[in-house]
């Protein structure tokens, strides 16, 4: 996807969720809310560039705040999402759609999406645990590829997902090489 002048940033935003809510029913209403409450505690209100329903009637604000969404995924409308908008919307999606949507969108610029090391009890688990997710997850994009023995030509429908789950990998598996040697940084210094 690296260089897909093509596809608009938001583009890869609006599929995230679609994404998302195929997959779990999420309605545009509750994506909504999720995105305006993000949105809010990310964005100071001054420097909003879209004015959202608060404060009123729950169901009226989030029925109104879904269609305002939903006019920047309309491809025929005048109204383009603001960039400011971006975060907040990668947040609001959650979860593993959160970790993937920030990956292509890293991949955009050629870069391989990387979290940072969390600090919070048992975080430690979690990262050994989504490398070896991750890992499972390559041999399953890679067994139809590798069904007669070898990746050639006539893999090309499965090497895109592929290489999607090797990039998950690599990203996993720098994220346990960082803390690792950040460990190993730490006893030099004592």
């Amino acid at each position: 996807m690296f260089g897909d002048s093509q596809e608009p940033r938001s583009a890869v935003l609006f599929r995230a969720w679609f994404e998302m809510h195929q997959a779990t029913g999420c309605s545009m209403q509750t994506f909504a809310a999720r995105l305006v409450e993000h949105y809010h505690a990310s964005v100071p209100e001054p420097l909003r560039a879209v004015t959202f329903k608060v404060g009123g009637d729950v169901f009226r604000d989030a029925t109104t705040n879904a269609q305002h969404v939903a006019r920047f995924m309309n491809p025929d409308a005048t109204t383009r999402m603001p960039v400011d908008l971006e975060e907040a919307w990668v947040a609001a999606l959650g979860g593993e759609y959160t970790d993937r949507c920030r990956r292509d969108l890293a991949r955009r610029y050629g870069f391989l999406g990387v979290s940072i090391s969390s600090l919070a009890p048992g975080a430690e688990l979690r990262e050994a645990s989504a490398l070896t997710g991750e890992f499972g997850e390559v041999l399953n994009a890679m067994a139809p590829a590798l069904a007669d023995g070898r990746i050639d030509e006539q893999d090309l429908p499965h090497l895109p997902k592929l290489i999607d789950q090797l990039d998950n990998l690599c990203a996993a598996a720098v994220v346990m090489r960082n803390r690792a040697q950040a460990v190993m940084d730490a006893s030099k210094d004592a």
